[in-house]
């Protein structure tokens, strides 16, 4: 990680590129409106820089920093590196010291902050403009957002047609978190290999009163025990 790209990092397809480098930096900033783009990122920094769950943590809202430097500081005992993930500490809006921040470059953790805002002219944000990777979150522009989604839909073996893509961001707008839940239960609905076509969209009013049945249950992982519902759902609808 000794040559990765440090300071702020400006547009999605930047960031896409530098994660898809494979070569992560030590620290990252992610703060900003867009929601979906910080679990997007994350998320992948999370399955390419920890092999064990054992060795992630986490941290939310008002947080010593004596706690994260023990974790900097300390032993991985479940692999080779740790990563940290802080969310709401505000330690970009206000001149707490961070100490821990120095340990990283020689140590084995990575660490990424989770923030809704920040405040440029405080030195912690000037610091991490040194140490580590920023990056403001945005919306993004409808092209930008259709791109998205029919990138997920290709990850998950199958087609997102231009038809459907525009069908649910006229129906939707673009809350790309409400877009990501509503292309999941899609991609559910259709075989592997299938295209998503607007026919797909006009049954979403309908399913809707089954959200209690079967669309509305907690993580996808679980979603195997309704399979049969989507099953049923398709031969009776008759949806390809």
């Amino acid at each position: 990680m000794a040559d990765a790209v440090i300071g702020e990092i400006k547009g999605a397809k930047n960031m896409k590129s530098h994660l898809a480098s494979g070569n992560y930096a030590r620290a990252y900033l992610f703060y900003g409106e867009e929601e979906y783009l910080k679990d997007l990122y994350i998320g992948r920094i999370k399955k390419a820089v920890v092999d064990d769950p054992m060795n992630i943590y986490l941290f939310t809202g008002k947080t010593d920093p004596r706690e994260i430097g023990d974790i900097v500081s300390g032993v991985s005992l479940f692999g080779e590196r740790k990563l940290i993930i802080v969310s709401g500490s505000n330690f970009f809006k206000t001149a707490e010291a961070l100490p821990f921040m120095e340990d990283l470059e020689d140590g084995n953790c990575t660490i990424v902050f989770r923030e809704e805002s920040v405040d440029k002219r405080v030195n912690n944000y000037k610091n991490m403009l040194k140490q580590g990777v920023v990056f403001e979150c945005t919306h993004q522009s409808e092209q930008d957002i259709v791109s998205m989604l029919a990138a997920k839909a290709k990850d998950a073996g199958r087609t997102l047609s231009p038809g459907a893509a525009e069908m649910m961001l006229s129906g939707i707008g673009l809350d790309m978190v409400r877009l990501a839940e509503e292309l999941e239960k899609l991609i559910l609905f259709v075989e592997d290999g299938a295209v998503i076509l607007p026919e797909h969209m006009h049954l979403h009013p309908m399913m809707n009163k089954c959200r209690n049945c079967c669309w509305n249950r907690s993580a996808a992982h679980r979603f195997w025990r309704w399979l049969p519902w989507y099953r049923v759902l398709r031969m009776l609808f008759s949806v390809p």
